[in-house]
Formats: structure tokens, C-alpha cells, sequence
């Protein structure tokens, strides 16, 4: 027995072997399309990285201020600013206008040993500022 013969195609059909120009074409502005998507997404997701981290900055000088304790200072009204981390921030302290419990007429006649503050906290950043804003107790002296 011998080798099979190999069958080979008619000469009319052997140049239908690769691919046609238009086809090529085609592949091609496919994946043009492809890779225009993929690189507006890696942008869109690096922004979203690089505001994220702004408002985590923020958030974390924001925080250290709020941590500090409230002196005696603290209990008349004013503002400090200054800059931490390298963005600029301004915290605003002022007396709401609470009547202290006990003070209307209970006879003890004892001065209030804290008073409430209102704290507001400001921090510019590149993208928006950040504004925090609480209420602290201050001892009164």
C-alpha cells in the first residue's frame, strides 16, 4: 500500500487562502475603535484616582483639626487658618445660643462648666474644598 495522495485544491481557489484587503480594512478600524475605548477609560479611571486621593487629603487634614482639643481660648468666637499637608485650611469657632439646662431658676445658681461651640472646618483642595461642621463642648473657665 502507498502513501494517499494528497488533495490539493483547483488552481482557481488556491489565491482564497488568506485574507481579502477590505477584510484587513476592517479588522483594523475595529480595532481602532477598541483601543480609542480602552485609553478613554484608563483616563477617566486615572481622574477619578487622582480626585479621590484630592478629597482623602482633605478629609485627613480635616480630621487632624477636628482631633485637637477645644483650650479655654476656644470658648470666645474667632477663626485660625493655616496650612497642613500642603493645603490651606480655616477653622471658625462660635458660641451657639443655647440656654444651659438647669439655668432657668433651679436655685443652684452654679455658672455653666462647658458651653456649646459650633466648629466649622474648611479645607481648599484642587478639585472642590471640603467643608466639615460640628459641635464641640468647650470648658468655660
Amino acid at each position: 500500500m502507498g502513501a494517499a495522495p494528497i488533495a490539493r485544491a483547483p488552481a482557481r481557489l488556491r489565491g482564497r487562502d488568506g485574507f481579502t484587503l477590505v477584510e484587513a480594512l476592517a479588522a483594523l478600524a475595529i480595532l481602532a475603535m477598541l483601543t480609542v475605548v480602552v485609553q478613554r477609560g484608563l483616563v477617566m479611571a486615572r481622574t477619578g484616582i487622582a480626585r479621590s486621593s484630592d478629597r482623602i487629603a482633605a478629609e485627613w487634614v480635616a480630621r487632624s483639626l477636628l482631633a485637637e482639643p477645644l483650650g479655654a481660648q476656644a470658648a470666645r468666637a474667632g477663626s485660625r487658618s493655616g496650612t497642613s499637608g500642603g493645603l490651606p485650611w480655616t477653622v471658625t469657632i462660635e458660641p451657639l445660643d443655647v440656654a444651659p439646662a438647669g439655668a432657668a431658676g433651679d436655685g443652684k445658681g452654679d455658672a455653666p462648666k462647658w458651653r456649646p461651640m459650633r466648629v466649622t472646618v474648611r479645607v481648599e483642595s484642587p478639585g472642590r474644598g471640603l467643608s466639615v461642621e460640628t459641635v464641640r463642648l468647650a470648658r468655660v473657665d
